[in-house]
């Protein structure tokens, strides 16, 4: 599976749900073809709602529409795939609710052990902390050496997940890592 090399998210903490979908398509228009929705506040009927509107946008698009934690959501939305963490069902379960066809990454954290234990056979691809801060999670962040350990350690295409340019420090005259091709 070919994979975009960039891969966008929303928080409702940081995009009001009543602006998702116009929000979706600037950085749609942008070049963005991976997107992944998070919901989790909003009621389910409400998830269901605004995560079939983006499944409509990102269609038009051919872009992918990824959901936060459930593949249950995913299915309901039409979603192309889901995003795992620690406490969601496994990829195994995802596989089973998703079929082998959709897209399924798993979140890797700034664990070394995990990241790699990971394989195309199971996952698409995994999301690891970066060098910059999230304004939706307080976690510390890998010094860009770490980062580089880690992007290293994996077996499966990986992206980034902190701060957007906007919100993160100015870049240093050397760039972190190589983008993965």
């Amino acid at each position: 599976m070919k994979l975009p090399r960039l891969y966008a998210l929303s928080d409702e903490r940081v995009v009001p749900p009543g602006e998702i979908v116009e929000r979706t398509e600037a950085l749609l228009e942008a070049g963005v073809r991976m997107f992944q929705v998070r919901f989790k506040r909003l009621p389910p009927r409400e998830r269901i709602r605004r995560g079939r509107a983006l499944r409509e946008l990102t269609a038009r698009y051919g872009a992918l529409l990824i959901a936060n934690d459930s593949p249950e959501l995913a299915r309901g939305i039409g979603a192309d795939g889901v995003h795992l963490g620690r406490e969601d069902p496994s990829p195994g379960r995802a596989r089973r609710i998703l079929g082998k066809e959709a897209v399924l990454g798993v979140t890797g954290y700034a664990d070394r052990r995990r990241i790699a234990r990971f394989t195309a056979g199971t996952v698409d691809y995994l999301g690891i902390s970066s060098p910059h801060p999230s304004p939706t999670k307080s976690k510390p962040c890998p010094s860009p050496e770490a980062f580089r350990a880690l992007v290293a350690a994996a077996r499966v295409p990986v992206y980034a997940v902190g701060a957007s340019p906007r919100t993160a420090p100015r870049p240093s005259s050397r760039p972190a890592v190589t983008a993965w091709p």
